[in-house]
């Protein structure tokens, strides 16, 4: 497998990047689906024949979760293919500009040969078919590419179930969660259990419940068992992914962490006084603990 150059780039920082001409490929990769593996085969193809480098470009246009993949799950199904850069462009820090002073931006930081996208993709105000024939005359590519639609389906369907040995065979990647955590009401902090919480303005493509989970602290580069918990806040204003570390006791406010859902413990159960959460939570613990063992 091919090592892919990653790049994370903000372009608030004002930082020059050195680069070589390139194709880049735009397209929907959170939710990515056949549509996009004809994107990136073209986008190969067309790069090879200009003797330019090819770019899967990943606009990121909010702090969401935007799709059932993340940045993880892309560079890992970027890898699988002869394709030189994987590029995370921090849309969301520049969104409220015209679309002419993003046209201007992504012109004064990269070298763009040519764009690919297909034709029904639209992101915000800019990387649509009008932004592109005037911001970016001559220089992009509309290409026909299979609907993804019957596929994201499935893949999603196979969440609402809870099912992640059947999104990893759909996908080829494990299904994870990922962000920056948050403080939350501190409840099961008070019965001994503090949990890190990821937030979120939209729905996740999972059923409210308790699941058992593996979590990934970029901060310590250690990975932990946990016990998560998935619900939404105030009637489905936000909502929220917060996980219990074993053997973690350290302030977590604002590190990265990734988390992988193992298995689906029980749909979630209201509960009236903290003696009746903490038997809960004692029940599910040791259920997940009896899960790891292989009991």
């Amino acid at each position: 497998m091919k090592k892919i150059n990653v790049t994370q780039f903000s372009p608030l920082t004002k930082i020059m990047l050195w680069r070589e001409e390139s194709v880049i490929a735009v397209g929907d990769w959170f939710n990515w689906s056949d549509q996009e593996d004809s994107l990136v085969k073209q986008l190969i193809k067309t790069a090879k024949s200009k003797k330019k480098k090819s770019v899967i470009f990943v606009p990121i246009i909010s702090e969401d979760m935007t799709g059932f993949l993340v940045d993880q799950n892309l560079i890992q199904k970027a890898s699988k293919y002869k394709v030189d850069e994987i590029f995370f462009y921090f849309l969301h820090q520049v969104i409220r500009l015209d679309s002419k002073s993003i046209a201007d931006n992504l012109n004064s930081f990269l070298k763009i040969n040519n764009i690919i996208m297909t034709k029904n993709f639209q992101l915000e105000h800019v990387f649509n078919e009008q932004w592109l024939s005037e911001f970016q005359p001559n220089k992009f590519t509309f290409v026909n590419t299979p609907s993804g639609e019957n596929y994201i389906k499935k893949v999603n369907d196979s969440l609402s179930k809870s099912d992640f040995k059947r999104f990893k065979k759909l996908t080829k990647v494990e299904f994870l969660i990922s962000g920056r955590v948050a403080k939350g009401s501190q409840r099961a902090r008070t019965l001994g259990y503090p949990t890190a919480n990821l937030k979120y303005s939209n729905k996740l493509p999972l059923k409210y419940g308790v699941y058992g989970a593996e979590v990934y602290v970029s901060h310590t580069d250690e990975t932990f068992n946990g016990y998560a918990f998935y619900n939404s806040i105030n009637d489905g204003e936000s909502f929220v992914f917060e996980t219990h570390l074993e053997n973690f006791n350290r302030e977590i406010y604002e590190w990265k962490i990734i988390v992988k859902p193992t298995i689906f413990v029980r749909n979630s159960i209201p509960y009236t006084t903290d003696d009746e959460m903490k038997r809960l939570i004692k029940e599910d613990v040791k259920f997940i603990k009896n899960f790891i063992k292989g009991e």
